[in-house]
C-alpha cells in the first residue's frame, strides 16, 4: 500500500482540515495517509504547547482498529520531510487540482505540507468539502470530551464566533509595514486580516438586527463579554468551557463541537468557524458579507492599537488612514483580489442583512 505522509504546524482546525484533506485524497487511491502531529508553535498556543497530543482528543486504539488507512502520529515533524517539501513543495502547494498520487512523490516517499482541498479533475471543490466533513465522522473522539459537550445543550442558540487572538497584533504590522515602505508586507498582512476576521461593528450591525439568543465564543472573553452584554439578546451569554482542568487542545476541541452543534454559527473566516459548521452540521453565517474593505482600515485603529503602545499612529490617524488607503489602492490587482473576499461572503450572508 503506498503512503502519503502529510503534516502542519498550525492550529487544531487547520492541523485537521489538513488531515481530512490529505485522508481523503490518499483514500481516493487506496493508499495510506500518515499525519504527523507535532507540538505547535507558542505564536499559536502561548499558553502550553507540551500538551497538545492529536491523543488527547481522539480514541488512537479504535481509529486504528476501524480505519487501516489512517496514522497519526505525535511527534516532530521528520526532518528529510521538512527537506523535501521546503523543496519540492512549491510544484503543488498552490494548486489543490492534481492528477494523481504520484505528484506528492519526493524522492521515495509521497510528502504532503499543504493546506490544500486536494481533488482530482473530475471534482469540484464542494464535493471535496463536503467529503471531508463526513470523514471526521469516521475520527472516534474520546468519550471524555464527548461528556465535556454533552453538557451544553446548544441546539437553539445562534453561535457568534469573534476571532481576535494572532489575528489583532497585524494591524501594529501592517502600519510599520507601510512606514518602512514594504509593500508586499502591508499588502499580505492586511489580506490576511481581511481573509480571517471581522470587525466588531459588523457583529454589532447583525446583532442589532437580529435578535436571537446567542452563544459567544472568541479566544479573547473579554471581547465577547462586551459585545455579549452590549448587544446580545435576551438570554444570551459567553460560552465557558466546563469547570475543571483542560489543556488547551481539549479546550478548544469541546469548543469547537458545541459551537458548531448550535444552530448557526457567525463569524468572519475563520478555520476554527468553518470547521466547525461543516462537520456538526450546523449553518454558516459570513460577516465579511456585510464589510467594504476599507472597514478593516477602521479596524486597525479601533481594536488593533494602543494608545500608550502606538502613540505615534494613534495622534496621527488621519494621516495614517489616508495614506494606507491610497497605498492599497494603488495595486488595482491586489485591490480586485481583497474585495473578492467580501464578494464571495455574500453566498453566505446572513438572510436577515442580505436585502
Amino acid at each position: 500500500m503506498e503512503e502519503l505522509f502529510s503534516f502542519r504546524t498550525d492550529r487544531l482546525t487547520s492541523r485537521l482540515q489538513a488531515l481530512l484533506f490529505s485522508w481523503r485524497y490518499a483514500r481516493k487511491f487506496n493508499a495510506r495517509c500518515t499525519f504527523i502531529w507535532p507540538k505547535p508553535r507558542a505564536e499559536y498556543i502561548a499558553d502550553d504547547t507540551e500538551h497538545y497530543e492529536f491523543s488527547r482528543i481522539f480514541d488512537l486504539p479504535q481509529l486504528y482498529a476501524q480505519s487501516p488507512d489512517l496514522r497519526v502520529a505525535d511527534g516532530p515533524i521528520p526532518k528529510q520531510f521538512q527537506r523535501l517539501w521546503k523543496k519540492h513543495g512549491s510544484q503543488i502547494g498552490k494548486n489543490p487540482v492534481v492528477e494523481s498520487l504520484d505528484a506528492f512523490r519526493m524522492g521515495h516517499f509521497h510528502v504532503n505540507g499543504a493546506l490544500l482541498a486536494f481533488r482530482t479533475p473530475d471534482e469540484d471543490a464542494t464535493q471535496v468539502l463536503d467529503a471531508s466533513a463526513r470523514l471526521f465522522a469516521e475520527l472516534p473522539i474520546r468519550q471524555r470530551m464527548l461528556n465535556l459537550v454533552e453538557k451544553e445543550d446548544p441546539a437553539e442558540f445562534t453561535a457568534i464566533h469573534i476571532r481576535r487572538g494572532d489575528l489583532v497584533p497585524y494591524g501594529r504590522e501592517i502600519l510599520r509595514a507601510y512606514t518602512k515602505q514594504d509593500w508586499p508586507r502591508m499588502r499580505a498582512k492586511f489580506r490576511m486580516l481581511m481573509a480571517k476576521t471581522v470587525p466588531l461593528t459588523a457583529y454589532r450591525e447583525y446583532l442589532k438586527e437580529v435578535r436571537k439568543p446567542a452563544l459567544f465564543f472568541s479566544d479573547d472573553e473579554t471581547v465577547a463579554q462586551s459585545l455579549c452584554s452590549e448587544a446580545g439578546a435576551p438570554g444570551s451569554r459567553v460560552y465557558r468551557t466546563p469547570k475543571g482542568h483542560l489543556y488547551p487542545i481539549e479546550r478548544d476541541f469541546v469548543s469547537m463541537l458545541v459551537m458548531g452543534r448550535c444552530k448557526e454559527v457567525v463569524g468572519g473566516g475563520s478555520v476554527y468557524a468553518r470547521f466547525a459548521a461543516r462537520t456538526q452540521g450546523s449553518e454558516q453565517r459570513d460577516l465579511r458579507a456585510i464589510t467594504h474593505w476599507r472597514d478593516y482600515v477602521d479596524m486597525i485603529w479601533d481594536e488593533c492599537l494602543s494608545p500608550e503602545q502606538d502613540a505615534e499612529f494613534y495622534e496621527n490617524r488621519e494621516k495614517y488612514s489616508t495614506g494606507l488607503i491610497e497605498a492599497l489602492r494603488s495595486d488595482e490587482a491586489y485591490l480586485k483580489s481583497s474585495i473578492r473576499i467580501t464578494k464571495r461572503a455574500q453566498k453566505l450572508a446572513p438572510p436577515e442583512l442580505s436585502g
